[in-house]
């Protein structure tokens, strides 16, 4: 019997590797132009960081009046809300209990709502990271940005989503 992946990433027991998917540079430039424009539309000018499904940093983007901390905060933003497919809001309530809160001590983890793993279809493709406005706009402009391309977050667990 030969063994074959799917689409999904799923794979049966005869294969040793499964495919996967990762977002292209042109769909990351796209994210950060829209992230762009929703962050302005917002009031402000976003650090946006792109990353792929293992975390690596795609493509990034600090605006010219950004401070310069938002830049480091919207990548591991990105990276938080891609290692366990879910928003970066999500672990800010994860790393209340107490038998999980040293994970917040781990150098990248950015519990911070602004940070969206992405989803083409069934994969996650890429995350996003946002930061540079307060948590409402960022979670907004990377929202907004992930609906512009026509993709789904992972999940929309953000502090946004209550108000």
């Amino acid at each position: 019997m030969t063994g074959t992946a799917d689409t999904t990433g799923t794979t049966d027991s005869a294969n040793r590797s499964y495919r996967t998917a990762s977002i292209t540079l042109r769909a990351a430039s796209d994210l950060l132009e829209a992230a762009r424009e929703a962050g302005v539309a917002l009031g402000f000018e976003p650090a946006t960081a792109i990353v792929d499904p293992g975390g690596n940093l795609v493509a990034f983007e600090r605006g010219d009046r950004t401070p310069f901390l938002a830049g480091p905060i919207a990548i591991d933003k990105a990276w938080t809300a891609v290692s366990y497919q879910v928003s970066s809001s999500y672990w800010n309530g994860y790393v209340q209990d107490p038998s999980v809160s040293p994970l917040q001590n781990l150098p990248r983890v950015m519990p911070v709502g602004g940070g969206y793993a992405i989803r083409e279809g069934n994969l996650v493709i890429a995350a996003i990271g946002i930061s540079g406005g307060t948590l409402e706009q960022d979670e907004r402009a990377a929202l907004a940005a992930i609906e512009k391309l026509g993709l789904t977050p992972t999940d929309t667990t953000a502090s946004t989503k209550d108000r």
